[in-house]
């Protein structure tokens, strides 16, 4: 058994059936893109086996209902019958992150990202029993809190003391390539982004990386058991990039997947 953290690169094609990638195409036409991408891209990296489950993430910009619960750190536990319902198509997952363990094989649990990174989080409770938190983890998330709440979940459910936890970090856009010409709106935690945010005469610098971290430090979490990729989506070709694309980069304009899998 293996847990493989797996993303696409533009060379995939756009993961996404959003009409502003697809202005010219039907509804249908752009489902059955988004279809055979995910299938040629599982096919490409031999994950023949593999289901891939893009869950819908709560953001405070959704239209709330009676339902709808706003509470910072609420999770799903990923089981075998609603990963079932979920993979036929039903929307779900009004909570910030999922957890789940290694019983659940062959399901790719991803996010569709341009800029913002998936953290990871990894429990392994005994030698064939793993548990992971998975969350995009963008600016609104990192300023909720959220790197913190996924280890209190993942600690809580797993019973793994944070110096065993490991964490992963997928592309992003790079402090360098991410300014704002004011103080960036959704830092309105200073908690959250403390010396993650840079001035530079008329610019303000945005490090989602070391927001990230210096959360999971201070939960005990400990830096040799991260991986952090360095790769900056907005200047690596390989990626889409929302910021490249607002700046007048338009082959940038897309969205690739990023999450993580249990592999038999």
């Amino acid at each position: 058994m293996e847990l493989k953290i797996i993303y696409s690169k533009r060379e995939d094609s756009i993961m996404s059936d959003d009409e502003i990638f697809y202005p010219n195409l039907t509804e249908e036409e752009r489902k059955n893109k988004f279809e055979l991408n995910k299938k040629n891209f599982l096919q490409k990296y031999n994950l023949d086996n593999v289901n891939i489950l893009i869950p819908i993430q709560k953001t405070i910009y959704e239209e709330q209902d009676e339902t709808f619960n706003y509470q910072d750190g609420t999770y799903e536990i990923l089981t075998k019958e609603n990963v079932t319902k979920y993979l036929k198509g039903e929307k779900y997952f009004h909570d910030d992150f999922l957890i789940m363990d290694s019983n659940i094989k062959n399901i790719l649990v991803v996010d569709k990202v341009a800029d913002c990174p998936m953290l990871i989080l990894l429990a392994k409770i005994k030698e064939e029993n793993w548990m992971i938190a998975l969350a995009h983890c963008g600016g609104e998330y990192i300023n909720r809190l959220l790197p913190q709440q996924m280890v209190d979940a993942l600690i809580k459910e797993s019973n793994v003391k944070p110096q065993y936890i490991k964490a992963y970090i997928t592309p992003c856009i790079s402090k360098e390539s991410y300014d704002y010409d004011k103080y960036p709106p959704v830092a309105s935690n200073k908690d959250a982004w403390k010396n993650a945010i840079e001035q530079r005469e008329d610019f303000y610098y945005i490090d989602l990386r070391k927001a990230i971290v210096n959360q999971l430090l201070s939960k005990g979490l400990q830096k040799e058991n991260m991986i952090i990729s360095d790769k900056d989506t907005r200047t690596d070709n390989d990626f889409y990039s929302h910021v490249a694309y607002k700046k007048g980069d338009l082959n940038k304009n897309g969205r690739f997947i990023a999450g993580a899998v249990f592999i038999d």
